[in-house]
């Protein structure tokens, strides 16, 4: 599974949408980055990873295995 696909099925797992995460992230993160992430259009960096981590309470190892 790729970063995009395990963001998704977490973000759909804390019932957010891709909006409320982008708020969570407290960083200035638009929903329209946590879209591309999704879709695979971008790499995020670690620092995005980090803040996405964070606002979803989740081990980093979610995302990048």
């Amino acid at each position: 599974m790729n970063i995009g696909k395990a963001l998704k099925e977490q973000r759909e797992l804390k019932g957010l949408s891709q909006r409320q995460l982008a708020n969570l992230c407290n960083n200035n993160m638009s929903h329209a980055t946590i879209s591309r992430l999704e879709a695979g259009k971008v790499v995020p960096s670690i620092n995005i990873v980090v803040a996405i981590v964070k606002a979803l309470k989740i081990d980093i190892n979610i995302l990048i295995k």
